[in-house]
């Protein structure tokens, strides 16, 4: 009964080995690479045709482009055909432009898949062998003996006009040289250096730079008391080191009074504080009131301001003489 028993199995295994391989030339799909040339350059781009039978109902998955495959890349699709011979089975041609990497040798395969219904069959292609092209010619990468050192013949007729040329250069460079130094004997003499003024002088010359203006109309005389006031303003900020500029007219006048203030170089006697209040407050009248002040109070302006300065600056300095006064009245056109 067993042997009976495994004697069919036996040939029920017989049957079915022999049936599969019958049907494996069908289910086998014959896929092939093929290019014009046996041998490349690493990096050299050359076309590489892939070949594929497609059965009947067959769907092809193609290689894949723009990814490495082994020592190949795919780098785009040029091409793409299909054929049938003698009522053979459909082959579908697809050219690549690739490019490989390898040192001798390289074997080139390509994956694809084939899609049947539901089921997608992954197959490689047979390898395709390339020779690798070096850059370098075989008999220059063999090693060879030192060269003997040549021997170069000595121009003479080069170095003499070599030195000739060195020559004249130096000759000229020699007399433009003394040309010079003659130019520079002959104007020996420094313009003279424009004094530097201090604040006190600064700040005068702007005030009687005021006696030359023409003061026509009320816009005119608003902007000379706004110069008188700003001039005054910018001494006592920068000689008594006072925000004098950024404050109003009342925040100046408490800080000068209040003797506690140790940012103060000097303290100002209450003579002078009043002299500043009333020359700050008629500017302030003309420039934010639009107050029009008889034409003589233009001349006593500014020369209450100029007499102002130089009292402060000679508290600072003892040594300051006493400024003018204003020779020029500012000419009152009505």
């Amino acid at each position: 009964m067993n042997t009976t028993y495994r004697f069919s199995q036996c040939l029920w295994i017989c049957a079915l080995l022999f049936w599969q391989g019958l049907l494996a030339p069908v289910w086998a799909q014959k896929a092939w690479l093929k290019t014009a040339a046996d041998s490349v350059q690493n990096g050299e781009r050359f076309e590489l045709t892939f070949s594929v039978q497609v059965g009947t109902g067959q769907k092809l998955i193609p290689p894949p482009i723009g990814k490495p495959l082994g020592d190949a890349d795919l780098l785009r699709e040029v091409a793409r055909e299909k054929s049938r011979t003698n009522n053979g089975p459909e082959v579908t041609a697809i050219r690549f432009e690739a490019a490989v990497f390898g040192i001798d040798t390289v074997q080139v395969r390509l994956p694809f898949g084939l899609v049947t219904g539901s089921d997608t069959l992954w197959q490689e292609t047979e390898p395709l062998v390339l020779n690798i092209q070096h850059v370098v010619p075989k008999e220059a990468q063999e090693l060879k003996d030192i060269a003997p050192i040549a021997e170069f013949g000595v121009d003479w007729m080069l170095w003499i006009w070599v030195g000739l040329a060195l020559l004249v250069l130096v000759v000229a460079g020699w007399w433009i040289w003394r040309k010079y130094r003659k130019r520079l004997e002959q104007d020996h003499t420094l313009p003279e250096l424009a004094p530097v003024l201090t604040l006190f002088e600064r700040a005068l010359a702007r005030l009687q730079a005021l006696t030359s203006w023409e003061l026509t109309d009320q816009e005119r005389i608003k902007a000379y008391y706004t110069e008188v006031s700003e001039v005054v303003r910018m001494y006592l900020e920068m000689s008594l080191r006072i925000p004098a500029l950024e404050s109003t007219t009342g925040e100046l006048l408490t800080r000068l009074r209040t003797t506690e203030d140790r940012h103060l170089r000097i303290h100002l006697s209450p003579h002078l504080i009043n002299e500043i209040e009333s020359l700050l407050s008629l500017s302030d009248l003309v420039k934010f009131a639009d107050f029009q002040p008889a034409a003589e109070l233009h001349t006593q302006t500014l020369k209450q301001a100029i007499e102002l300065l130089t009292a402060i600056e000679q508290l600072l300095h003892p040594a300051v003489p006493t400024a003018p006064s204003p020779s020029v009245v500012p000419e009152v056109t009505s």
